[in-house]
């Protein structure tokens, strides 16, 4: 049996041959798109669980990046993602091998530690990393992790909330909502850091923070507003030369700030206040701090505190003890809370403002007296010398305080 092949004619022979010419360009392109571009791999981003950049490559292959080519000017961008970090960091960024040199920007971004208390992984982690990464944008938000935004000897890195008052949130987080170890030259503006330290035991020694600033300097915090944290809302640890500025820090658990440690660090034009007990306290050999135009306000306990026996002796405004030496405070206001007063320099003999009942429940007191102990438990104690005062608003104090009507 013989088969007969027809000839097309020469137009149909055309139109076939452009067709397949066609469909072979778009099918290399998408090729190349689907091989090369993050466009292509941001489309199914929002099904990520959890995102770990090591190297530029992972920039192109995490199914992370929406826009961006990794420059300074046009940086990759990480943006409307939905991630829970129950068994890692939701967005680890680890430059300790060196193998990132691209810029990026998470933005808009949803990081959880999902149903349940805080996971035992940060929301954020960066890792080595110098200048090359922001956390912008109001509309992140960043809840129910270890810590919400962890930096890990990094620096220059900018964490911009867009708004102190309605911008992105940091709460609800296990140990502290941001915080800075090692590295510095880091920038925390215009964000809220709310209700941290969730599930983590508390006490007049230990507790969960809003912002912890670990061994690092030069750092500048400005309009952030640390609301309802556990232990303290911002606290600094050996961490020197910082800028704290216009932030608000209210209704703590126990302390509104401390300085433990650090030198040369600047407060100006904040607000520093607790419900409880310390609305600034300046401790452990810190130095050459200065603290200026700025409302330092400790309201005391009234209620349940005062009835369990457990106000501490140092209950006011502005706490100084254990060797700080040489901080200037200038031009700011102190308020007269219920318990306490505006500013205690620990001299030794500190007497407790709430005398009945007997406080004889707290740690730091002297069970007897309720006052200073013969021997004080660290970190409290008495301060060093040097501690300057000049145009404050202040209403009572105990130790060496002199306030000089003018600087």
């Amino acid at each position: 049996m013989s088969i007969a092949f027809r000839i097309l004619p020469h137009p149909f022979r055309f139109k076939i041959v452009l067709v397949l010419t066609m469909l072979l360009f778009f099918a290399s392109l998408f090729s190349s798109l689907s091989l090369f571009s993050p466009l292509i791999l941001a489309h199914a981003s929002t099904q990520a669980r959890r995102i770990t950049i090591k190297t530029n490559q992972d920039f192109l292959t995490c199914g992370c990046v929406s826009s961006g080519t990794g420059t300074k000017t046009d940086p990759f961008i990480i943006s409307g993602l939905t991630l829970v970090s129950k068994s890692g960091p939701g967005i680890l960024v680890d430059n300790s091998g060196g193998g990132i040199s691209d810029y990026f920007v998470i933005t808009g971004d949803t990081i959880t530690g999902g149903n349940g208390p805080p996971t035992s992984y940060p929301g954020i982690e960066f890792i080595d990393l110098n200048g090359l990464g922001e956390i912008t944008g109001s509309s992140n938000t960043i809840s129910g992790n270890e810590y919400g935004i962890y930096l890990l000897n990094s620096q220059n890195i900018l964490i911009d909330g867009g708004s102190m008052s309605n911008g992105a949130t940091v709460n609800n987080n296990g140990i502290a909502g941001i915080a800075i170890v090692g590295g510095g030259h880091n920038t925390i503006q215009n964000i809220q850091v709310n209700k941290n330290g969730v599930g983590i035991p508390e006490d007049f020694f230990s507790g969960g923070r809003g912002i912890e600033l670990n061994s690092t300097s030069y750092n500048t915090i400005s309009n952030v507003t640390l609301s309802e944290d556990s232990q303290a809302g911002l606290a600094l640890f050996s961490s020197s030369y910082n800028t704290i500025q216009g932030i608000v820090t209210h209704y703590p658990d126990f302390y509104a700030t401390i300085i433990d440690g650090g030198s040369g660090n600047v407060l100006k034009n904040d607000v520093f206040q607790t419900a409880d007990y310390v609305g600034l306290w300046i401790r452990d050999g810190s130095s050459s701090n200065l603290v200026t135009n700025s409302q330092i306000l400790a309201n005391g306990p009234i209620g349940n505190e005062i009835k369990a026996g457990i106000v501490p002796y140092f209950t006011v405004g502005l706490y100084l003890s254990s060797g700080a030496s040489n901080n200037q405070f200038k031009y700011n206001y102190f308020n007269n809370g219920n318990t306490g007063g505006s500013i205690i320099v620990d001299n030794g003999v500190i007497v407790n403002a709430v005398q009945s009942p007997v406080q004889s429940n707290n740690p730091f007191n002297d069970p007897s007296t309720g006052n200073e102990p013969s021997t004080p438990i660290f970190p409290s104690g008495p301060a060093g010398g040097g501690n300057t005062f000049c145009g404050n608003s202040i209403y009572t104090t105990q130790g060496p305080v002199n306030n000089s009507p003018t600087c």
